[in-house]
């Protein structure tokens, strides 16, 4: 193991227990986001995933959620998980797109599903 993913281990470990012991409730939808993407530079997709999947359902800012609606596509895809759940993702995140560029990157990662395993819309 490198240095650098026990360093990243460590962050997370820490990012995990402030969300355990839930000492500042307004800070978990930030905390939660900020650990998804720690696993997801650690290499840890299945981690990665499990957080950006409870921090879609803290609700709270549209970018944010946005952002981890597309993740969840996007980690669901890359693990090879059922077509639906990836479909479903992709829906959520274009339920909730606020901006034209929002919308269109749901687009192009409905695409890009489309060209890897072969489906429709």
């Amino acid at each position: 193991m490198t240095a650098q993913l026990v360093a990243a281990i460590n962050e997370t470990r820490a990012i995990e227990a402030s969300i355990v012991r839930n000492d500042e409730p307004d800070l978990r939808p930030v905390r939660t986001l900020a650990l998804a993407h720690k696993w997801l530079d650690a290499g840890r997709p299945w981690l990665a995933l499990h957080y950006f999947e409870q921090r879609s359902r803290l609700g709270g800012p549209t970018d944010e959620l946005f952002e981890s609606l597309v993740q969840v596509g996007q980690l669901r895809d890359r693990l090879r998980r059922p077509i639906g759940e990836v479909l479903d993702a992709y829906h959520r995140a274009g339920d909730v797109a606020s901006a034209p560029s929002q919308r269109q990157r749901v687009d192009e990662a409905m695409r890009g599903l489309e060209a890897s395993r072969g489906t429709r819309r």
